[in-house]
């Protein structure tokens, strides 16, 4: 089951988290830069937004999925588990590798911001992806939030516990308005026809 839940996420969604922290670790480890947390940080989420709304966005023949006796819901929950998963493990070898390098001073720290930004901008692709059906709407928003965190919550929260904290709690809510979005099949058709 999982083998298949790994050919239904496709190759692009679950390429695009690894396919970044190789390039990650290829460029920083190539590199040397004081910004390699940064970087690790702000880059590596966005990718696993993008590819959360690729796997939201993905699904062919909702009309046909709507009609199995298996919910659909259930189904995109396992998708995004295998995608968080997969995510999961590249950002911890990421950070393994460049720590093992020494080019990362506080391996935990760039673990947890990252993981945390990551469910931010997870759950920010599922929570547009499931009533609009893009995936460009859903990358857009992405990039919208990721800019704001940036730029101006960056400046607000910095770096302390309770912003990390901040990032991840609405993470999760974004994740709970999406779980509530897909119970909903009015919302999936009209996301499914846009």
């Amino acid at each position: 089951m999982v083998r298949y839940e790994v050919r239904r996420c496709g190759g692009a969604a679950l390429a695009v988290p690894t396919g970044t922290a190789a390039a990650l670790g290829v460029l920083l480890l190539t590199l040397s830069s004081s910004w390699t947390g940064w970087l690790v940080g702000s880059a590596f989420p966005v990718a696993v937004g993008m590819a959360a709304a690729m796997v939201i966005a993905g699904e062919d023949a909702l009309e046909l999925h709507l009609t199995l006796p298996t919910a659909y819901p259930r189904t995109v929950r396992r998708r995004l588990a295998v995608l968080a998963v997969v995510s999961a493990a590249a950002l911890a070898g990421l950070v393994g590798v460049l720590a093992a390098a020494a080019r990362v001073a506080e391996p935990a720290a760039v673990l947890l911001t990252t993981g945390c930004l990551a469910t931010l901008l997870f759950g920010t692709a599922v929570c547009v992806a499931v009533p609009t059906g893009s995936a460009g709407a859903a990358s857009a928003v992405v990039l919208a939030v990721w800019l704001a965190k940036l730029l101006v919550l960056g400046g607000v929260l910095g770096r302390s516990g309770l912003g990390v904290v901040t990032v991840a709690l609405a993470g999760v809510v974004l994740l709970a308005v999406a779980a509530r979005l897909l119970g909903d099949e009015e919302i999936l058709m009209k996301g499914a026809s846009a």
